[in-house]
């Protein structure tokens, strides 16, 4: 169980990432010397977080699954578990 609010999220024009239940997440603002297209990428990659946590943790459940790895290399499990840990504060 997470302890996040639940996803999804979505960027508002007027600064707040609300989730799906309409609960303001989070209200954001940036530094002046931040261009908008890059401060609105911030933004949106931030509520896309709810998105990408879970789309890594199917991704490892995926990745245990499979037995063969011939030809392919060894997959990004140490990576995929760094980037949850750090999702979810625990890295």
């Amino acid at each position: 169980m997470t302890k996040h609010t639940k996803g999804p999220w979505r960027y508002t024009n007027n600064g707040f990432i609300i989730s799906i239940d309409a609960l303001v997440v989070a209200e954001v603002s940036h530094d002046v010397r931040l261009s908008m297209d890059a401060a609105n990428a911030n933004y949106k990659l931030m509520a896309a977080s709810p998105d990408m946590i879970e789309a890594l943790e199917e991704t490892k459940k995926w990745f245990s699954k499979l037995q063969d790895w011939s030809g392919v290399g060894d997959p990004p499990i140490e990576l995929i578990e760094q980037a949850i840990k750090k999702a979810l504060g625990n890295g």
